[in-house]
Formats: C-alpha cells, sequence, structure tokens
C-alpha cells in the first residue's frame, strides 16, 4: 500500500512543481495569466484525486466488509468533485462583507450567548464560510467551529504563497482566512474551538493565534484545539480514502502537534480527536485506543477533552476516560442520529459524558432542532443492535438510532 501511496504522492509533487514554474514575472497581464493555468492545472489535479478517490473507495468497499463510505454516497460523491469550485480566491464568494460579520458580532442581543467558564457548550460545528458564521451568530450557540487548512495561491508578484484558511476539505468551499474568523468570533465573545485538518498549518495557526491575542485582545483560555492524532474505529478505510484525496502521509496529525498547541497556549482546552469512520452497529473504541488517548492526556496535562464518535461510546468507554479530562460527543449524521436533540443529550449524560454533546440532523449547524419525517421514517427503522445497546446501559431504546 505504502508504495502506490508514495507514486501518488510523486505524481501530485510533480503537478505542483509545473505549476509553480514561473517565469519572472514582468507586468500585471502576465501575473493574470500565470494565475489562470494555476488554476486550470488545480482544476485538472483535482479531477485526478477525485477519480482517485472513487476508486479507491469502491474497491474497498467491494474487498472490506466494513467500508468507509455507504454506496449511496457515491453519486453525491461525484457531483460534488465535479462541482468543486476553480477560482484562486481564498475568500468565498458572496454578497456578505467582513464588516457585516463584525456588526453582526457585536450586537447587544447576543451578549447573552457569550460563553464563559461553567456554562455547557452549545457548539455551531460548521463556521467555515461567511453564511456559516453569519447563520451561527444569530442563533443562540455559545461555542463556534471552524476546520483549519492551508491553502496555496499566487500572490500579487505571480509567487507561490501560503495562509491558513477556514476549510473542512478539499471538497468544501474555502471559507473566511482564519485571521479574520479568529477576529469575528473574538468580537462575539463566543468560544472557539479550532480543528485543524493539516500538519503543515500547526506552525501558521500558533502564529496566527498569537497575533490576534496582541491585535483583538482575544484570550486563550476560551479556545479550543482539536486535532485527530489517534486510529480510533474505522481508521483504516478512512486514511486510505484522504491518501488518494491528496492528503500525504507527511501531513497527517500527531500527538506531537498537539503538545505544540498545550506549550503556546497553557491555559486552551486540548482536545485529543481520532480517526474514525463507518464500522459495523455494536463496535466500540478498542482497549488500546483508548489507552493511547490516556497516555496523550498524561503526557501533556492540562485542560484536556477527549471527543468521542457518537456510535462508539458507551458507559464503559466513558468511565475510562473521565478520569483524565473531559469527555465530549459528537455524530456523522450519517452514521447516527438521535431521537431528538434533547432525548440524545440525555441518553449521553447518562452514560456520564460530562463535556460538549455536538448532535446534528445534517451537516449544517442549524438543522439539530426537530427531526423530518424522513427522519422519523429512519428512526421507526433503526436497527435492533442499536436499540439492545440502549436497553444494556439501562435506557429506554427509543433514545438512540443508528442511519445505516
Amino acid at each position: 500500500m505504502m508504495t502506490a501511496v508514495r507514486s501518488i504522492e510523486t505524481f501530485r509533487n510533480n503537478i505542483k512543481a509545473l505549476s509553480f514554474s514561473r517565469i519572472k514575472v514582468k507586468n500585471r497581464y502576465e501575473v493574470i495569466e500565470n494565475r489562470k493555468k494555476f488554476v486550470y492545472t488545480n482544476y485538472v489535479y483535482k479531477r485526478f484525486h477525485g477519480a482517485g478517490v472513487l476508486f479507491v473507495l469502491l474497491l474497498v468497499s467491494g474487498t472490506v466488509c466494513a467500508p468507509p463510505i455507504s454506496w449511496r454516497a457515491v453519486p453525491l460523491y461525484v457531483v460534488s468533485f465535479l462541482h468543486q469550485e476553480t477560482d484562486s480566491s481564498y475568500i468565498q464568494n458572496d454578497s456578505l462583507t467582513l464588516m457585516a460579520l463584525l456588526h453582526e458580532a457585536q450586537k447587544p442581543e447576543h451578549i447573552n450567548k457569550r460563553w464563559s467558564h461553567g456554562v455547557p457548550i452549545k457548539n455551531a460545528h460548521y463556521t467555515n464560510t461567511k453564511v456559516e458564521l453569519l447563520e451561527a451568530l444569530q442563533d443562540d450557540y455559545n461555542f463556534l467551529e471552524g476546520d483549519i487548512r492551508m491553502y496555496e495561491f499566487l500572490g500579487e508578484e505571480g509567487q507561490p504563497e501560503q495562509m491558513s484558511v477556514m476549510w473542512h476539505d478539499p471538497l468544501s468551499n474555502r471559507g473566511l482566512s482564519l485571521s479574520e474568523w479568529l477576529r469575528i468570533g473574538n468580537e462575539s465573545g463566543r468560544g472557539l474551538k479550532l480543528d485543524v485538518k493539516e500538519a503543515r498549518a500547526v506552525d501558521a495557526v500558533i502564529e496566527t493565534v498569537k497575533i490576534a491575542m496582541q491585535k483583538f485582545g482575544l484570550h486563550e483560555d476560551r479556545l479550543i484545539f482539536n486535532a485527530d492524532v489517534i486510529d480510533g474505529p474505522g481508521a483504516y478505510g478512512t486514511r486510505l480514502a484522504a491518501t488518494f484525496a491528496g492528503s500525504p502521509v507527511n501531513d497527517w496529525l500527531k500527538i506531537e502537534h498537539l503538545m505544540k498547541f498545550h506549550q503556546a497556549f497553557p491555559l486552551s482546552t486540548i482536545s485529543i480527536g481520532s480517526i474514525t469512520g463507518r464500522r459495523p452497529l455494536g463496535e466500540r473504541y478498542s482497549k488500546r485506543q483508548i489507552q493511547t488517548m490516556i497516555a496523550a492526556a498524561k503526557s501533556m496535562g492540562g485542560n484536556i477533552s477527549f471527543p468521542l464518535r457518537a456510535e462508539f461510546v458507551d458507559r464503559k468507554v466513558v468511565e475510562q476516560l473521565i478520569p483524565y479530562g473531559q469527555v465530549a460527543v459528537w455524530n456523522s449524521p450519517s452514521t447516527y442520529t438521535p431521537v431528538s436533540i434533547i432525548e440524545g443529550e440525555q441518553f449521553f449524560r447518562k452514560l456520564g459524558v460530562n463535556g460538549a454533546i455536538d448532535l446534528r440532523f445534517a451537516n449544517h449547524p442549524l438543522k439539530a432542532a426537530t427531526p423530518t419525517s424522513s427522519d422519523s421514517q429512519t428512526i421507526q427503522t433503526a436497527s435492533s443492535s442499536m436499540m439492545q445497546t440502549a436497553q444494556n446501559v439501562g435506557l429506554p431504546v427509543n433514545l438512540t438510532t443508528a442511519i445505516p
């Protein structure tokens, strides 16, 4: 497998080298032309990796009993990568301005939404783009979560540059720059969760946050730094798919990267995330995975959080982690959804979860209020395996459900 991975990386690097090889720019026209060539190269590059991902996922789905994605997701994946943006601008093109977002963040009616220590976290899971951030600011969330990657582009002189931006994955729209997101989040008074997706972004994130602390008065005790550094259930399929999607092996995050955040911001909370994927119902975090989380927490100290994927959590998992930090829960709506958000929260509180409970009905921060008719139909056809799990922990079977 590693030989195939290295071959893909070599091809990718060759493509990037071609896109960045430039003769010294003499005028503005040449800069524009070079940007057009760069964008076109990225366009072809993205399509190549999109096709590679489809091939590998289909291969894995046919050879592994628990594929990383559902067959029903393949058409959606095709549509996604065929409609990727190809503009070299790193900020989403919409009518919202940064001043409008700042104005919204500073409105007096949002004062009661500010987060303070001891207040339960209500997290807006996606706030990368201006539209997503505006919706979260207007709702009653007291925590904003954003995903961070490095974005490469051509500067004014036609030379390759890079910066940290809010960007969940290569198939989603790029959003605000990290600096802009921090400024608006700080003005809102909410807590901020920075979900770092790439190892190469770590140093840039640290530098940008330090600048925000100096310029905007950002307080580090309102920050959560998350990185997926532990292999959890389903990690193999997810890593394989990520590799063929263009994520180089040397860009995967490790515990050492979280240690960097702890050393730079000792008052912040470090969230020890795990790489997960679709697995058979009833599977849980293994003893070895839990021990790795605990060892990481002990090595860092300070404020620790363990964000666990909902369908892999039971009382035993929670009890093992509680002595070493807060246990939080999140869900992927494609594999797990509660009957309602309130009942889902009650379910996990009874399991002993004492951290943030971030449950959604869709991959959008504002769709977590009431299940739709299709949600209700899915709930009625929930698997007997998950119902049995609820019974085993002494809870009513209608408190939890999984989407197959």
